[in-house]
C-alpha cells in the first residue's frame, strides 16, 4: 500500500457559504473557432452544494437527465431549477407597474434552459378580449429580439421569433398554448417548435395534446437534430415515464409517434412515480439510466427525501412565516439552517432577498439578493464580505459593474467594468488593494461585427500591457476567420485563419434510405505560418514554412473523423483518424503512424460512463503490453478509484493493476474527505 492523504471529517471551510465566480473575461477567445462567445465577466453562482438556490430559496432534487451524440450537435434533456430544458415557452403578465389597462406589458421567453424577458411601452384589452401590444416588443438590455407575427397574444394566432445574442432563432407557435389563467392576459401563450443555430444545425419539437374536461394542454414528446439524434418521450411497459435517446441516422423513427425502436447500446431513462404529492400524502419518485436505480425521491407539500443507491439520504423540509421561509437540509447526521427574508413590493415579483445560512458546525454565512436574482452582498462563515455592483436598471439582469473582494474598499482592490449601449463588456480595470505600488490593469475590447451571429463577439482584445489582437467573423455562421495576434521583435503579427465548408447530415427517412438533412457549416481548414512579414502574416501561405491543419467528418452525423496536419507545400504530412460508437461516443483515436500499433481506445459501461483508456501499442506487436486505466464508480456513480495498469486486449478484459487512487466520500456532506494512493 501506498501513503494516504486524509483529510478527516467535512470542515468548517468544507461546509461554508460558497458561491463559485465563473466565466471569466481572460477565458473569451479559445479555439476551437465556433466556442467563441461573448466576453462574459465573472458571476456568483446561486446553486450552493446542497442544491439550494440561495437567490430564490428553492431546491433542487434529482430528476430524469439524459443525452445523446457529441457535446456539438447532440440532444440534451435536464432540469434547470424547477423547470427543466424543455421549459420552452413564452409567458406574458402585466410588467411591474402594471395590472390596469395602460401598464407595460413583459414576456418571458424560455429556450433551452434559458430566459429571457421582454416588455412593450403599454398593453390593452381590446373588444375581442385580446392582447394587443401597440410597440415594437424589445429586450431588456438589447442583446436578444423578439418579434411576432400577431399582436392578438389571447387570439392564439401565428409565430414569435426570439434571436438571441449569437444569432440562433428560436420560433413559437402561438396556437400551441396553455389556457390563459388570469383574467389579466397572465398565461402561458407560445410552445417552441423549432430552433436554428448560425450554423445550420435544426433543432425541431413535436408537441402532443392531453384533453382535459375544460382545456386543451400541449407536451413536448419528441425533440430532434437535423445532425441525426432524437430523444423521444414516452411511457415504458409498467407505466413509467421513459425517455430514450435514439440515433436516427441508423434507426427511423417518427416524430408523432408515442414510441419507435432504439439501437442495441441507446440510452434511455425512466421516472416512476407513485402517490400524489398533498398536504396529507407524499409521492415517491424512482429514477432509473438503463435500467439501473440512480435515486428515489420522496415527496410532500413542504418536504423531500432523496435515497441515493449507495444509502446515503439527504431530507428537505421548508416552513414559513409571513415573508420569511425557512429550509432545513440534512445529509447523514449534519444539518444546514437557511432563512430567506422577502420584501415584496407587489404580490408577484419582491424587491429583495436577505439569505441566511448557518451549517453543521453553527457557523453562518448571509448575503443580499436584488429583485433580479442578483447577489449584491455575499459574507462568509469568516465573517468576509463580497460586493457585487450593478447598474440601477429596474427591469432586466444587468451585467456586474464592480466585484469588491474582502480585502477590497471603495476606493481600492476591486474589479470594475465597463460596457456599451448593447451590455457587451468593453472595459475590466484591476484596481491594486490599497499601498500597492502596482498600477491598475486595464484589459479592452471592441466590437464592429453589426450581424447578429457576431456582434456579441469582440474583433480587438487589447490586454494589460497594450498588447492588441484582432478578429474577423464569418457574418452568415459567426465562426472565425482570422486571430491576428500582437506584433513580435521584428512586427511580425502571427495570425491563425479559419475556413468553413457545408456539409450535408444524413437521417433516415421512412423506407429505411439515407436523405440530406440542411447544410451545416463545419470547420474544414487552418493554416498559421512559422515565419511571415510584418507586411502580411499570410505570406507564408503555399510553403513549407506554413502548417495547414485540415478535418474530415462522417456523412451521417458530421462528427470530425479525421485530422491532418500538413506543410503548405505538401512535402509532409501527418493524419489522425477517430471512430465512434452509434451513440456518438468516442470509441478509438488512431494516431499519424503508419498501421494501428499507436492506436487507442475507448471503452463504456451501460451507464455510458468510460471504463477502460487504452493505450497505444508500444513495440508495435512485441513483448510489452498497452497502459491501460481502469475508472470504477460507485453506486452513486462518482469515479471513486482509478487504476493504472497494462494488458493487451483492445477492450481492458486482460487488464492487471499496478498503481491505484482510491477517493473516500463522507456520508454526511459527499464531500470527498480521504485520498489513497499506492500499488496494487
Amino acid at each position: 500500500m501506498g501513503a494516504a492523504f486524509d483529510r478527516g471529517a467535512a470542515t468548517r471551510s468544507s461546509r461554508a457559504l460558497r458561491l463559485l465566480l465563473v466565466a471569466g473575461a481572460a477565458t473569451v477567445l479559445s479555439t476551437p473557432a465556433w466556442a467563441q462567445t461573448t466576453v462574459q465577466p465573472p458571476l456568483a453562482v446561486a446553486i450552493d452544494q446542497n442544491g439550494v438556490n440561495l437567490a430564490t430559496g428553492d431546491y433542487e432534487v434529482p430528476a430524469s437527465s439524459i443525452s445523446i451524440g457529441p457535446e456539438q450537435g447532440g440532444v440534451r434533456y435536464f432540469t434547470v431549477g424547477n423547470s427543466s430544458s424543455l421549459s420552452n415557452y413564452i409567458i406574458v403578465a402585466p410588467g411591474p407597474n402594471g395590472g390596469t389597462s395602460g401598464g407595460p406589458l413583459r414576456a418571458t421567453v424560455s429556450a433551452e434552459g434559458t430566459s429571457y424577458q421582454f416588455t412593450a411601452g403599454y398593453w390593452e384589452i381590446d373588444v375581442t378580449n385580446q392582447w394587443a401590444p401597440t410597440e415594437s416588443v424589445r429586450e431588456l438590455g438589447g442583446k436578444a429580439t423578439l418579434v411576432c407575427s400577431n399582436n392578438r397574444w389571447r387570439g392564439r394566432q401565428g409565430t414569435c421569433t426570439l434571436t438571441t445574442e449569437d444569432g440562433t432563432t428560436a420560433v413559437y407557435d402561438l396556437s400551441l398554448s396553455y389556457p390563459i389563467v388570469d383574467p389579466t392576459g397572465i398565461g402561458l401563450c407560445a410552445r417552441l417548435v423549432k430552433i436554428t443555430r448560425p450554423d445550420g444545425e435544426v433543432v425541431q419539437f413535436n408537441t402532443e395534446a392531453t384533453q382535459t374536461t375544460d382545456y386543451v394542454y400541449f407536451n413536448t414528446n419528441t425533440v430532434w437534430s437535423s445532425l441525426g439524434w432524437m430523444l423521444k418521450f414516452g411511457t415504458d411497459a409498467a407505466g413509467a415515464a421513459r425517455i430514450d435517446g435514439i440515433n436516427i441516422s441508423t434507426t427511423y423513427c417518427d416524430p408523432a409517434a408515442a414510441s419507435c425502436a432504439t439501437g442495441p447500446i441507446a440510452p434511455y431513462v425512466t421516472s416512476s412515480t407513485t402517490g400524489t404529492m398533498s398536504t396529507s400524502s407524499s409521492s415517491t419518485t424512482t429514477l432509473k439510466r438503463n435500467g439501473v436505480t440512480t435515486a428515489s425521491v420522496v415527496k410532500g407539500s413542504s418536504w423531500a427525501t432523496v435515497t441515493m443507491p449507495a444509502g446515503d439520504i439527504r431530507t428537505y423540509s421548508t416552513s414559513s412565516s409571513g415573508n420569511t421561509s425557512y429550509l432545513a437540509v440534512s445529509v447523514g447526521d449534519s444539518t444546514w439552517n437557511y432563512k430567506f427574508d422577502k420584501t415584496i413590493s407587489n404580490s408577484w415579483v419582491y424587491k429583495f432577498l436577505a439569505g441566511k445560512v448557518t451549517n453543521p458546525d453553527g457557523y453562518y454565512g448571509s448575503y443580499l439578493v436584488n429583485t433580479n436574482g442578483q447577489f449584491y452582498s455575499v459574507t462568509d462563515e469568516n465573517l468576509k464580505t463580497t460586493l457585487y455592483q450593478y447598474s440601477q436598471s429596474s427591469y432586466s439582469n444587468e451585467p456586474v459593474e464592480r466585484i469588491t473582494p474582502p480585502e477590497g474598499t471603495a476606493t481600492a482592490g476591486y474589479v470594475a467594468y465597463t460596457y456599451d449601449s448593447s451590455r457587451r463588456p468593453i472595459t475590466e480595470t484591476s484596481v491594486p488593494k490599497t499601498g500597492s505600488t502596482l498600477p491598475s490593469i486595464v484589459r479592452t475590447w471592441v466590437y464592429d461585427c453589426a450581424t447578429p451571429v457576431c456582434r456579441n463577439k469582440p474583433t480587438r482584445y487589447v490586454d494589460g500591457r497594450n498588447n492588441a489582437t484582432d478578429y474577423t467573423y464569418d457574418t452568415t455562421h459567426g465562426g472565425m476567420l482570422t486571430e491576428t495576434g500582437p506584433a513580435d521583435a521584428n512586427g511580425v503579427r502571427p495570425q491563425t485563419r479559419y475556413h468553413y465548408s457545408q456539409f450535408y447530415p444524413k437521417v433516415k427517412d421512412a423506407s429505411g434510405a439515407l436523405v440530406n438533412s440542411p447544410p451545416v457549416y463545419r470547420l474544414d481548414r487552418t493554416s498559421t505560418c512559422a515565419a511571415a512579414t510584418a507586411a502580411n502574416p499570410a505570406s507564408c501561405v503555399g510553403t513549407a514554412a506554413e502548417t495547414v491543419t485540415t478535418y474530415a467528418y462522417d456523412d451521417n452525423h458530421l462528427m470530425k473523423t479525421s485530422q491532418t496536419v500538413a506543410a503548405g507545400d505538401g512535402s509532409i504530412s501527418a493524419t489522425t483518424t477517430f471512430a465512434y460508437d452509434d451513440n456518438g461516443a468516442l470509441i478509438s483515436t488512431d494516431g499519424p503512424l503508419p498501421g494501428t500499433d499507436d492506436k487507442s481506445y475507448r471503452t463504456y459501461d451501460i451507464m455510458g460512463r468510460v471504463v477502460f483508456e487504452i493505450g497505444p501499442d508500444p513495440d508495435g506487436g512485441g513483448g510489452r503490453p498497452r497502459v491501460i486505466v481502469k475508472h470504477n464508480y460507485d453506486a452513486n456513480s462518482r469515479d471513486y478509484l482509478v487504476q493504472t495498469g497494462s494488458g493487451f486486449a483492445v477492450d481492458g478484459s486482460d487488464f492487471v493493476a499496478a498503481t491505484f487512487k482510491r477517493t473516500s466520500y463522507d456520508p454526511s456532506t459527499g464531500l470527498a474527505v480521504k485520498i489513497e494512493e499506492g500499488g496494487a
